[in-house]
């Protein structure tokens, strides 16, 4: 299952159905249909979601190729063929995305592709009147007027906003990776969590004004931490000093007042967790058994509820709801 996308007053998400078909579905939080049929017979593979202009676009396979289509909820077209939409995002007007070659946007009526930018941007980020984007190691920053490069660093990584702030993972001039920052064109180091190491920052995202993320602790071993551009805390510690706090996947979503994500518990299972920022509650355990892994994902808030995947006592897949108190 693909994390959710809202589109008047339905959920939309990819599932398999019997076959192994994965199809696009949606779900009113009543009841669920199965929207889209792009492949007659066989799997559409329907994926990467975004809302854009009150329409729903969407990659899917019609037997020949990958393309991208969109919906206003009643008809789908195809918006672009031979293109497979990646890393989309809505800034400044526009919807970015990638085509796995060279940044491109549109309008809703035109498609533009930057051919001067080579590099499969790793992700977009909605900051000022545009969108920020690596590619190659290189951060831009794309206006409906300009595209101008960023930072003269040229080992960039990963990606987050934070209202005028951005954050990254870069190399020092030890060669060290640390997390770094922009703001107003100043550049910073902010991390230096293992001294004389790479600090490896992972699963970064902004909660409440903070940038969580997962790093190498002074122990050397991946903690989840949290900072607000100057000073750096501790989030998760699960395991105890001496272990990893990590997993196969971690699937983020702020909703409700509160941060969602899957890690391993205690116990070495996933589980999924939720922090309110200033603590940290494990909120499910579908398969009721705290040593087996939920395998939770994909969490997102539809009409005041949480929606999440999650394997149950059978250990199949279900889509979840949980209602906050």
């Amino acid at each position: 299952m693909e994390r959710g996308k809202i589109l008047n007053g339905w959920m939309y998400f990819t599932a398999e159905i019997s076959g192994g078909y994965r199809e696009l579905h949606r779900t009113d939080g009543t009841s669920i249909q199965r929207f889209a049929d792009i492949r007659s017979g066989d799997s559409d593979d329907a994926a990467v979601l975004v809302v854009y202009g009150n329409q729903l676009y969407f990659n899917a396979h019609d037997g020949t190729s990958v393309n991208t289509y969109r919906t206003n909820g009643t008809q789908i077209e195809k918006a672009l063929q031979n293109i497979e939409m990646r890393n989309p995002v809505v800034a400044g007007g526009y919807l970015h995305f990638s085509d796995g070659n060279h940044p491109m946007r549109t309008n809703g009526t035109t498609f533009e592709r930057l051919t001067n930018v080579i590099g499969d941007p790793v992700r977009y980020e909605n900051y000022g009147a545009g969108v920020a984007f690596v590619a190659n190691g290189i951060l831009y920053h794309w206006t409906p007027s300009e595209l101008r490069q960023l930072s003269n660093l040229n080992s960039i990584e990963d990606l987050r906003a934070a209202g005028d702030t951005l954050y990254f993972e870069a190399r020092n001039v030890s060669n060290e990776s640390k997390l770094f920052s922009l703001n107003d064109n100043q550049l910073r180091q902010v991390s230096d969590l293992l001294d004389g190491g790479n600090d490896s920052i992972q699963d970064a995202i902004v909660f409440d004004g903070w940038l969580y993320f997962r790093a190498n602790s002074p122990w050397n071993k991946q903690k989840f931490f949290k900072t607000d551009g100057e000073t750096i805390a501790i989030a998760g510690n699960f395991k105890g000093r001496f272990l990893d706090d990590s997993s196969i996947d971690h699937e983020y979503a702020s909703s409700l007042g509160y941060l969602f994500w899957r890690t391993q518990s205690e116990f070495n299972v996933d589980k999924l967790f939720a922090t309110d920022g200033t603590a940290t509650y494990q909120i499910a355990n579908t398969r009721n058994d705290e040593l087996a892994s939920d395998g939770a994902g994909m969490p997102m808030e539809f009409k005041g509820a949480l929606y999440f995947e999650a394997r149950d006592s059978n250990n199949d897949f279900c889509l979840y709801r949980l209602q906050p108190n």
